[in-house]
């Protein structure tokens, strides 16, 4: 025997009442009075009014789902963030609306090069401390700054000797002159000093190197992978928006598309069901 509650729940989470003068109300009723009786008395019910009851429920359910459509729908109008994208698909949005494929190619895209970001990113951080100072140049180059900074030294000692010689020894170079060689004594003194500060701190650094070295190159590791991690966060972050943008705008239009038919559906279904059921509001 059919269960007239199936019909009636169901109507009623649709906000639809059973109208008292439809067939199906009459149909209702006679199975409900019958209900109490034994198997003998039981009321058998005519293959037309079984076919109308399982049709009611298939168009009740039909418009259940519907509804639930419209509701995904209506989501995919007000998308503000990631995170109602990835609602919207766990609700398989994707099976109601048509994306164009090359919005979807675009998406993939973005997504595909994420992916290889993510993937090199992880290479990198699995690679050894060493392998990393060698293969980025990590660890500061002392010995040639102290080989460069020793030939300015000399270069500049040379410069303040000629000039020197000219200003106050008797021996004078015939490419000089008074003025030149003052300015040339000034700028030999000043580049001679400053070359020897840079020279003695690169001392200091390259001593402290030797003692230290363990300590600094986990130091230099940790910093560059740090600046890395932030560069690499940036760049994610970028092509997270541009997939964003892409799907919000996808989903918008497809959703506003899909709306317009499912209201068709909805309105001829309604239609239909407005034989036997009126809108409770």
């Amino acid at each position: 025997m059919f269960n007239p509650n199936i019909i009636i729940k169901t109507a009623s989470e649709l906000n639809l009442l059973v109208d008292k003068n439809s067939p199906l109300f009459k149909i209702l009723a006679k199975i409900k009075n019958n209900e109490a009786k034994d198997d003998k008395n039981k009321l058998v019910i005519s293959e037309s009014d079984t076919q109308l009851l399982k049709t009611t429920q298939q168009e009740l359910n039909e418009l259940k789902k519907i509804k639930l459509k419209l509701k995904i729908l209506n989501s995919g109008l007000n998308i503000s963030n990631m995170e109602d994208v990835y609602a919207l698909k766990k609700l398989k949005i994707d099976d109601i609306i048509d994306i164009d494929p090359q919005t979807t190619n675009k998406i993939h895209d973005v997504m595909d090069v994420i992916h290889m970001k993510e993937n090199n990113f992880k290479i990198l951080k699995a690679k050894d401390d060493d392998t990393l100072l060698k293969d980025y140049n990590l660890m500061p180059k002392t010995n040639l700054i102290l080989f460069i900074m020793f030939l300015i030294m000399i270069g500049s000692v040379l410069v303040i000797y000629l000039s020197y010689s000219y200003l106050f020894l008797f021996k004078k170079f015939s490419f000089l002159n008074e003025n030149t060689s003052f300015w040339c004594l000034l700028l030999g003194f000043l580049t001679f000093i400053t070359s020897l500060n840079f020279f003695i701190k690169n001392v200091f650094i390259k001593l402290n190197q030797i003692k230290n070295i363990d300590k600094i190159k986990n130091d230099l590791v940790k910093y560059f992978l740090k600046k890395r991690q932030k560069a690499h966060n940036k760049i994610i972050k970028k092509l997270k928006i541009k997939q964003f943008q892409i799907e919000k705008k996808s989903l918008r239009l497809a959703s506003r598309e899909k709306i317009k038919q499912v209201l068709i559906e909805e309105k001829n279904l309604l239609k239909k069901l407005e034989t036997n059921f009126n809108q409770n509001y």
